[in-house]
């Protein structure tokens, strides 16, 4: 259908050409003849209108392209609780859900596109004194049919009138598959002014309003005024849907979570980097947990001076990053988080079922850390087999106390894994991820994540 029609428009226009007089026609029509060549020139003029028109035509059926006038109104427009399109996280707006509407089925009758009003044309003031027009020529659409039986999508040219369409985005059926992953509810916050989703938060209400620019929620028949103070009671922060009795009235508990933000470490992205601190500007610690594609490891806060990580200096907070600390799994291992905290110790002499075992070679000068942050294993093969126990002291030079009874053989080669906090592989990656949390009731301030590191000794980022 689409090149019978493409056919018949072509021919149209090589009638119209054939109709057109040469200039040498028009020049020898003007000297002879004024009245016929003031008839031809105005033949000529419309065929070319014409002409123009159908080549717009031409341009449509070719290109993908409709050609439509635009009628101004909101109430015609998709609203965001019926749009089809596809949830974009942070990057979707609200307002282009509603941009523009085309309804296919009805073109033959009435070429026309809803647009919100937002986008009717503006007047602009020029420094001459006049006036453009300002003409929004990328307003994202959705293109249906009366039924709603199937969506597309494309953008609107105000100053061509044209809709290009987008061939990659279409649906009329859509099948679900096992899920992926399974979130627990939570409440997520829109911002109007970014505009973007970027908050989540964990209390659940069963209604959200918004009145005289203050926030208030639902829950269990309740009415819940999110504010800092209760009267003159200064609410728990991260404290939802909590009690307050007596007379002042005074917090008797309540649903509470700690504040959490996650930032991302990525400077320099195609360098591998060997992360050694962190520092926060803000007043207060936060327990961070440290984590990258195979590594993780966590930096607390015990808000004990003689345990505390963290050291405030000069008005923020510094802490040295530990080493890896991934769990290591249970049982026998066939790898470990890093070679930097896997010793060996030797070969057995003999076979025990006690607390001492005794070394075909000398241990006394070997660098191996005891005490209860190591594990002994024997190797099996590819694989380390647990003892369940540790070493607790060189009684000899050949001989090794342990903390609780192991069976061992003859000839086992035994090995001690070390503390991967200390003795782990440093945290190296391209980036690092960083997940903050602070459990204090009163108000904390947060400016800044600084992650401190250096190039990673194999590193090759672009540019070298």
């Amino acid at each position: 259908m689409r090149d019978e029609y493409a056919q018949k428009l072509s021919a149209i226009t090589q009638v119209l050409n054939e109709d057109m007089e040469s200039e040498e026609d028009l020049i020898n029509m003007k000297e002879n003849d004024p009245v016929g060549y003031a008839v031809k020139i105005a033949e000529q003029t419309e065929n070319q209108r014409k002409m123009k028109l159908i080549e717009q035509e031409q341009e449509r059926v070719t290109n993908g392209k409709i050609n439509t006038d635009s009628i101004f109104s909101d109430t015609s427009t998709y609203s965001w609780d019926s749009d089809p399109r596809e949830y974009q996280k942070d990057q979707d707006k609200f307002q282009d859900s509603g941009a523009g509407l085309l309804i296919i089925d009805t073109l033959t009758s009435l070429q026309s596109i809803f647009l919100a009003t937002e986008f009717a044309p503006t007047q602009i003031p020029m420094p001459d004194g006049s006036t453009s027009i300002g003409l929004n020529n990328a307003i994202p659409i959705v293109m249906t049919t009366s039924a709603q039986a199937a969506f597309s999508y494309g953008t609107y040219n105000q100053s061509t009138e044209e809709i290009t369409l987008d061939n990659t985005t279409y649906s009329s059926t859509t099948t679900l598959g096992a899920e992926v992953e399974t979130l627990g509810d939570f409440t997520i916050g829109y911002d109007c002014y970014q505009p973007r989703w970027n908050n989540k938060y964990t209390f659940r209400p069963e209604r959200i309003q918004s009145l005289s620019d203050q926030l208030y929620t639902f829950k269990a028949g309740r009415i819940y005024e999110h504010a800092e103070f209760f009267g003159t009671t200064a609410v728990p922060r991260c404290t939802y849907y909590g009690k307050f009795t007596g007379s002042p009235p005074t917090y008797s508990g309540g649903a509470r979570g700690d504040a959490i933000i996650e930032v991302v470490s990525n400077f320099n992205p195609s360098m591998v980097k060997a992360y050694e601190a962190l520092s926060l500007e803000g007043n207060d610690r936060w327990a961070c947990s440290l984590s990258n594609t195979d590594q993780a490891t966590n930096v607390p806060t015990t808000g004990v001076a003689s345990t505390e990580v963290w050291q405030e200096k000069e008005g923020f907070y510094y802490a040295p990053i530990p080493r890896n600390t991934s769990v290591v799994a249970s049982g026998d291992l066939s790898s470990v988080d890093g070679t930097s905290q896997v010793f060996s110790i030797g070969t057995l002499a003999s076979s025990s079922t006690g607390t001492t075992l005794l070394f075909k070679n000398h241990i006394n000068n070997s660098p191996f850390p005891v005490g209860t942050n190591t594990a002994l294993y024997r190797v099996n093969g590819s694989n380390l087999t647990p003892l369940n126990t540790f070493a607790t002291a060189i009684a000899t030079n050949k001989t090794l106390t342990l903390n609780a009874a192991a069976t061992v053989s003859a000839d086992d080669i035994i090995v001690t894994l070390a503390n991967s906090a200390i003795e782990g592989d440093v945290m190296r990656d391209y980036y690092m991820k960083i997940r903050a949390s602070n459990s204090t009731i009163t108000p904390v301030e947060l400016y800044a994540i600084n992650a401190i590191y250096a190039k990673s000794p194999l590193a090759n980022q672009l540019g070298q």
